[in-house]
């Protein structure tokens, strides 16, 4: 990423692009499931059977959209509390942070493809960190929470170009990353990290702007660092989701970690004559055994 970065630019038809922080998942196991659902039932067993599917398929997946947005709005509300004492105890700091919060996040889907959005410019056209920060540590808490429910995403949280279209869908380059990066590259249950959204946090950890603006986003800047680590098979960077910081958004977090190694030690041994699929719940397992 650029030092210097256009905070917006207009187009003729008044689309407006700007940058973006975008979190892309696919839930796996849904293509199997909708097998059962060819067609419609002829009787009441049939129609019991639709039924679980449906639940199983488009209800985890309207599931995993309101626990995700759920996540992103408690933690985009937060009290000054998660921001270090230097920075919160500056007069001034509230309306600072409001400034780096003020965007919602949206949702947007098609299938058991869900998306998660937000522009990181706020409407005074100021570069935050806070709303990257957000959907990282979103991307955490719903990883453990969907996992511990037998839901398993595959993902992407990156930074790049963007347009809101068609009223507030996300279109553009950045969305066209994010799908590429989540079919070929992430593989398994687990959200890689983008090397734009890796350059973004350092280039605001490296800034030298004084403002009270300027530090807020250093600080949180850090903060967000630690939220990114290594996977253990492949050493590419993703959403640690077993870090402290993420795992104190998520109640009940060590009862939810036990919950998922029940679901994907079963996952992994009714998966065990096919052995691309056996090894997608077994890196899971083994990245939760590298974390304890």
């Amino acid at each position: 990423m650029e030092e210097q970065l256009l905070p917006t630019m207009t187009c003729a038809n008044s689309t407006v692009f700007q940058q973006y922080v975008v979190a892309y998942f696919d839930l796996l196991g849904q293509r199997a499931q909708l097998e059962g659902m060819r067609t419609l039932p002829k009787n009441n067993i049939e129609q019991l059977a639709f039924t679980r599917t449906v639940q199983a398929t488009l209800g985890n997946v309207e599931k995993f959209r309101s626990v995700y947005k759920s996540y992103y709005e408690g933690y985009r509300s937060h009290k000054l509390c998660e921001v270090p004492p230097e920075v919160s105890a500056v007069h001034g700091a509230t309306g600072v942070l409001e400034r780096l919060r003020e965007r919602p996040v949206k949702m947007q889907g098609f299938g058991d493809t869900v998306i998660a959005f937000s522009p990181i410019v706020n409407s005074q056209g100021e570069l935050t960190v806070h709303l990257v920060g957000a959907v990282l540590i979103s991307c955490a808490a719903v990883m453990v929470a969907s996992l511990a429910g037998g839901v398993y995403p595959r993902g992407v949280v990156e930074i790049g170009t963007g347009a809101e279209t068609y009223g507030s869908e996300i279109y553009g380059h950045i969305l066209s990353k994010c799908s590429h990066m989540e079919a070929t590259e992430a593989s398994w249950p687990r959200v890689l990290v983008g090397h734009q959204l890796i350059q973004y946090l350092q280039l605001h950890v490296n800034s030298p702007e004084n403002t009270l603006f300027g530090k807020t986003n250093q600080a949180l800047a850090r903060l967000y660092q630690e939220l990114i680590g290594i996977d253990p098979t492949d050493n590419r960077p993703i959403v640690d989701y077993l870090k402290p910081r993420a795992l104190s958004m998520v109640e009940n977090n060590a009862r939810l970690i036990d919950d998922a190694v029940v679901q994907l030690e079963a996952q992994r041994d009714a998966h065990k004559s096919v052995e691309n699929h056996r090894l997608k719940y077994q890196r899971v397992l083994e990245y939760i055994q590298s974390r304890r």
